[in-house]
């Protein structure tokens, strides 16, 4: 009895596979490490978004991808390009450095998460002090009384008050001497700051790492299908 054996379908398969272990696994791998990079970034996004009050789009615009781009070895990079964020997920001590108090948003002390968005014209950086406002003689009650109405002559404005017992701050004037309104905007009574450890990251992490093995796997059927599908064609 004599059994004959087509192989010819077998050779086919192991040449497929052979060139999938060729071209397609590399660009496997490395769609699959962009795709949990990007994955990632949206996660720690959310994250930040639900930890910290964000007071412009900065923060989130900051998170980036260093996207994999070898073939051989992909690494893909994730992470704040701020050196503020990684403050948040170290923790440090911050101390003022000049003559004044370390600039804290003007809300409740410590609340960081109850505070609203600081318009931009109260960003720190686009402030400008109304010239001539900083009056150094007299009583801290008429220095602030000058300041004021310096501000207000000159149509508002931000200047710097000492309020007395280490409070002092910017203040927005805004009005007429009629009705004029006085508003902190930053707050610089505290020479040092603890700001806690919140590895934002680190949670983000362990909480989505259940997410990985099926974009690997979404990445590696993709590249079969290709190598499959041009193997058919004769390519």
């Amino acid at each position: 009895m004599r059994i004959e054996v087509d192989t010819r379908g077998i050779e086919t398969l192991v040449r497929e596979l052979a060139d999938v272990r060729k071209r397609s696994l590399p660009y496997a791998m490395r769609s699959y490490v962009n795709d949990a990079a990007f994955s990632t970034r949206k996660a720690y996004g959310d994250k930040v978004k639900q930890e910290l009050k964000l007071r412009s789009p900065w923060t989130l615009r900051s998170i980036q991808v260093d996207k994999a781009s070898s073939l051989r070895e992909p690494v893909a990079a994730m992470g704040s390009t701020t050196s503020y964020m990684a403050t948040q997920e170290e923790g440090a001590i911050e101390r003022k450095k000049g003559s004044e108090g370390v600039p804290l948003p003007a809300a409740a002390p410590g609340a960081r998460r109850t505070r609203g968005r600081t318009a931009a014209k109260n960003q720190l950086g686009s402030i400008k002090l109304v010239q001539g406002a900083r009056v150094r003689t007299g009583s801290v009650q008429r220095r602030n009384a000058a300041a004021i109405a310096i501000a207000a002559r000159k149509g508002g404005g931000v200047v710097f008050l000492n309020l007395g017992n280490r409070r002092k701050g910017l203040f927005r004037i805004t009005g007429t001497k009629r009705g004029v309104r006085v508003k902190k905007v930053w707050d610089l009574s505290k020479g040092r700051v603890t700001i806690p450890k919140n590895p934002m990251m680190e949670s983000t992490l362990e909480r989505i790492r259940d997410t990985y093995p099926r974009l690997a796997f979404k990445a590696l059927d993709y590249q079969l299908k290709r190598a499959f599908a041009r193997s058919r064609q004769g390519g």
